[in-house]
């Protein structure tokens, strides 16, 4: 982990350097002199999640990580949520939540499952937004598993 930073930070110094950011001479002084004795941060190692769980005990939080960071490290499939559905070229801002897309994250599933079964056990019925949490978790299983 250590040397992951030591790299990141290496790569964001060099890269003001890289773009030409006009910075105040002194404060560009200081960088180089502190840029200088850690060159060989470049040549640190960065982690890479999936090679630090192979064969560990963690196979499964693997797969939460890489499920989650996709919107952390936003590509088309994420990008194309903001796009407006009409035929202009738009940002939609606040886009709908395409729930079938919710419940298939193995995240959002253990969360919705939990506390189904809390409504469950409060006795369905007894906190109406649960109830209908449930009820609507239940359908869109049910409905995705006719597909």
């Amino acid at each position: 982990m250590i040397q992951d930073e030591q790299k990141r930070r290496a790569s964001r110094g060099q890269l003001l350097f890289e773009k030409q950011i006009q910075l105040d001479a002194e404060v560009e002084k200081k960088l180089r002199d502190w840029m200088r004795p850690r060159k060989h941060w470049h040549d640190s190692k960065t982690l890479n999640p999936k090679g630090v769980n192979d064969g560990g005990s963690f196979d499964g939080a693997y797969l939460f990580y890489a499920e989650l960071s996709v919107d952390a490290h936003p590509g088309l499939e994420t990008l194309s949520r903001y796009l407006a559905r009409d035929n202009d070229a738009q940002l939609d801002f606040e886009p709908k939540i395409n729930l079938e897309e919710v419940i298939a994250s193995p995240p959002c599933y253990s969360l919705l499952t939990v506390l189904v079964g809390v409504d469950q056990l409060l006795g369905h019925g007894s906190n109406e937004l649960m109830s209908k949490l449930t009820e609507e978790f239940q359908g869109l299983e049910r409905a995705l598993a006719r597909k």
